[in-house]
């Protein structure tokens, strides 16, 4: 009887089956993969302001990446610990918040739609998840640029 490791033996189970290249990623290589690829997402983020669209998708995302929505949205859980939703409402507040820093008095509902958000509901829940605070709190004391 051979032993071998247990990537050695899922690749010649694979190819045994008729799956000549093998896809199967050692841990450490898909690891790595992962990081570029959230590293990217990172870049289009802060590059291009996706999170601004209020219908941005999981799918559109992966689109401007060049890689597959279920890749994305699992390279986004693993290497962040928050799904989708989470990551891309993060981005929104923080544009939110740099808005309400440079102008005080903008209406919430002006500030959730500016920032990519469908509705007050959900720009006030993504807020409180993020920083732990309300956005008429945060507004009333938060640091003002001058």
């Amino acid at each position: 009887m051979l032993f071998v490791g247990k990537d050695r033996y899922l690749q010649l189970v694979a190819m045994a089956r008729g799956r000549l290249k093998d896809n199967l990623l050692p841990e450490e290589a898909e690891e790595s993969d992962m990081k570029r690829t959230y590293a990217r997402a990172l870049e289009c983020m802060e590059k291009s302001k996706l999170y601004l669209d209020p219908d941005l998708s999981l799918e559109d995302m992966a689109r401007a990446l060049g890689t597959n929505k279920v890749y994305l949205s699992r390279t986004v859980n693993v290497v962040s610990g928050r799904n989708f939703c989470q990551f891309v409402n993060y981005y929104r507040v923080q544009y939110a918040k740099d808005i309400m820093r440079k102008d005080p008095h903008s209406r919430m509902m002006d500030v959730a739609i500016a920032s990519g958000f469908h509705s007050i509901v959900t720009f006030n829940m993504a807020f409180r998840a993020n920083m732990n605070d309300t956005p008429g709190a945060f507004s009333r004391c938060c640091p003002r640029d001058s």
